[in-house]
C-alpha cells in the first residue's frame, strides 16, 4: 500500500480534527431517564402523602377537641336546666285544670253533712227492698210468659225449645235469672249483711255462666233468629244488663 504524506496543519485545525475523530462522550439512555423521573415522582408522592396524613391527623384532633367542648357545654346546660326545673310543688294541688277535684270533694262532704252515714244506710236498705220486690216480679213475669211446663233448671235447651219473644222476654232474654239476681242483691242490701252480700255475688257468677251456656245452645238451635233477638234485648235486667 502506498502512503501519502499529510500536509502540515496548524493547532486549530488539529483540534478540530481530533474532536471529529474522537468518540462522543457516553450519554444516559432513555431507560435511565425514565427511572430517574419515576424515582423523583415517587419522592414527590411520598412527600404529598405525608403532608395529607399530617393534615388529617390535625383535623381529627381538632374535631375531638370540639366534641369534648360540646359535651362539656351540653352537660353544663343540662345541669343548669335541671337546676332551673327544680321548683317547689304547688300547695295545695290543683286537682284538675280548674280545681274540679275540690268541687267534687266539697259536694261529697256537704252530702254527708246533710245525710249522715245512718241515713245512707237506711237509703241502701230501702233500695234493697225495692230490688227484692222487683226481682220477684221479674221472675214471675218470666214464668208467666212461657208457662210452667217449659221451665227447666238446666242451661242446655230442650229439643222442643221454642224461641219466645213475648211478655217479659220482649225486654230481656233471661228474666228469671235476672229476677234471682235482683232478689238476692236486694235481700243483702235490705239486711245489711256481709254474708248475704257474698252469697249474692256467688249466685251472680253462677247464673252468668249458666247464661253463657244457654245462649250457646240457643244460637246453635235458632241461628240468625236468636242473633237478631239478642241484638235488640238486654241480657237479664231490663234497661240495665
Amino acid at each position: 500500500m502506498r502512503s501519502f504524506p499529510l500536509p502540515d496543519l496548524d493547532e486549530d485545525s488539529r483540534a478540530m480534527i481530533s474532536e471529529l475523530i474522537s468518540p462522543p462522550p457516553p450519554s444516559l439512555s432513555d431507560d435511565d431517564d425514565e427511572e430517574e423521573e419515576e424515582s423523583e415522582s415517587e419522592l414527590e408522592d411520598s412527600d404529598d402523602d405525608f403532608t395529607r396524613r399530617g393534615a388529617t391527623a390535625a383535623a381529627a384532633a381538632a374535631t375531638a377537641a370540639a366534641d369534648v367542648d360540646d359535651d362539656t357545654l351540653s352537660l353544663d346546660g343540662k345541669s343548669s336546666s335541671s337546676r332551673k326545673k327544680k321548683k317547689p310543688s304547688p300547695y295545695p294541688p290543683a286537682l284538675g285544670a280548674r280545681g274540679g277535684g275540690w268541687v267534687l270533694a266539697q259536694f261529697v262532704a256537704l252530702f254527708l253533712v246533710v245525710f249522715p252515714p245512718t241515713a245512707i244506710t237506711l237509703a241502701i236498705q230501702v233500695l234493697g227492698i225495692f230490688a227484692l220486690l222487683a226481682g220477684i216480679a221479674l221472675a214471675a213475669a218470666g214464668v208467666g210468659s212461657i208457662g210452667v211446663r217449659s221451665l227447666s233448671p238446666f242451661p242446655v235447651p230442650r229439643r222442643s225449645n221454642q224461641l219466645s219473644e213475648r211478655g217479659a222476654y220482649a225486654l230481656v232474654r233471661h228474666p228469671m235469672y235476672g229476677g234471682l239476681i235482683l232478689f238476692s242483691a236486694g235481700a243483702a242490701a235490705a239486711s245489711a249483711s256481709p254474708g248475704r252480700a257474698a252469697a249474692a255475688l256467688a249466685l251472680f257468677l253462677i247464673l252468668e255462666n249458666k247464661i253463657l251456656l244457654e245462649e250457646k245452645g240457643m244460637r246453635r238451635k235458632h241461628g240468625a233468629s236468636y242473633e237478631a233477638y239478642a241484638a235488640r234485648t238486654r241480657k237479664a235486667i231490663p234497661f240495665l244488663w
